[in-house]
């Protein structure tokens, strides 16, 4: 549990940027397997064109892979506003990625991209943290930039081709209402929007920079998620300091029978429960846990019904664990439908899909 106590830390410190890297930053880079002396440069200068030099906070190096991170004191809320320099040293070192980290926020940034693929804000799913580990980099980090990439493009076709799919969507109604198309101009607005599928979508930094830790990978028959708490009333921990409830997000009229935890420093799915008993609407539960009441009390998801808490049962004793795959990218992917599927799945890249 280290490297969740190191974040935290991070989250909470105060001071200038060298405190940072002191007591969290380099710290945690070690507890990541990088070997300090092997495979990290501290404060190294690389030449750039004549006469100057940057110098980068860390240039970590896993074989032909480096990976840039770039240290900023915690009191710098504005971490873009560096995005220029962090794109100047993924350069000038040939680096694949490079970070701009400051204890609340991490944002990912990717040779090929000016803008960062992904961001990390305090009280999310540490996930990303584990993706920066020498094991898991750059291939945790690659699957995100495909990720972006589809979006990309996906995003560039709504654009240069909306006025077609805007003409076949009034031909569509007109023909089926018997309306013509300019009744249907006056009287309706027509867009297409563009949202993240799956129910963590809104968790992906690339998406929406959501602080909410509770929503949870959902099916019919399971419900995923962390086995950690990272932020109030999250995770299988705290659930165990409420007296056996929890709360998550739900796609509207599930009722899953099975919760599964997902570990990150185990890179995979240990556990599964069954849920004894799922509960809507019901503030009366969270009363009595302060931190829990003041998170939920203006959260529109928890009114209209998305907002569930849940209470466990048994755990299922023969449930083997679900190593992470080599595609494992939890938040905003859709998830198997059924408790079979899933415990026939090899590891997570056939689960999350």
């Amino acid at each position: 549990m280290e490297v969740a106590r190191l974040v935290k830390l991070g989250e909470e410190i105060l001071g200038k940027e060298s405190r940072l890297r002191q007591l969290v930053l380099t710290k945690l880079i070690e507890e990541l397997g990088w070997d300090l002396v092997e495979d990290v440069k501290i404060e190294e200068s690389y030449p750039v064109g004549s006469g100057n030099w940057i110098t980068p906070d860390y240039v970590l190096e896993n074989g032909n892979s480096r990976l840039v991170i770039e240290a900023k004191g915690p009191e710098e809320y504005d971490l873009e506003a560096y995005s220029d320099q962090v794109n100047s040293y993924i350069g000038v070192v040939r680096a694949q990625y490079g970070c701009l980290y400051n204890g609340r926020e991490l944002l990912v940034y990717h040779i090929d991209k000016s803008t960062p693929i992904y961001r990390w804000v305090s009280g999310q799913s540490i996930e990303i943290f584990f993706g920066l580990s020498k094991d898991s980099y750059p291939n945790f980090l690659d699957s995100i930039q495909k990720q972006e990439g589809l979006r990309d493009k996906l995003s560039s076709f709504i654009k240069e081709d909306f006025s077609q799919i805007r003409s076949q969507v009034l031909d569509y109604i007109s023909d089926k209402l018997k309306v013509s198309p300019d009744f249907i101009v006056d009287n309706l607005d027509i867009e297409v929007t563009l949202a993240p599928q799956g129910p963590q979508a809104e968790q992906n930094g690339t998406y929406n920079y959501d602080n909410n830790n509770s929503k949870a990978a959902n099916s019919p028959e399971v419900v995923v998620c962390s086995a950690n708490t990272y932020s109030p009333c999250t995770g299988i921990n705290f659930i165990e300091e409420t007296g056996g409830y929890g709360f998550f997000q739900l796609r509207r009229n599930r009722q899953p029978k099975y919760l599964a935890t997902y570990e990150p420093e185990q890179s995979a799915i240990t556990h599964l429960y069954a849920i004894k008993e799922i509960k809507r609407g019901d503030m009366s539960i969270a009363k009595s846990w302060k931190n829990c009441f003041d998170a939920l009390e203006d959260n529109d998801d928890y009114s209209s019904g998305k907002t569930v808490f849940f209470s466990l049962g048994e755990e299922i004793k023969d449930f083997k664990p679900i190593k992470r795959g080599p595609d494992f990218f939890m938040p905003g992917i859709r998830f198997v439908e059924t408790l079979e599927e899933m415990l026939k799945a090899k590891d997570t890249s056939s689960i999350f899909r």
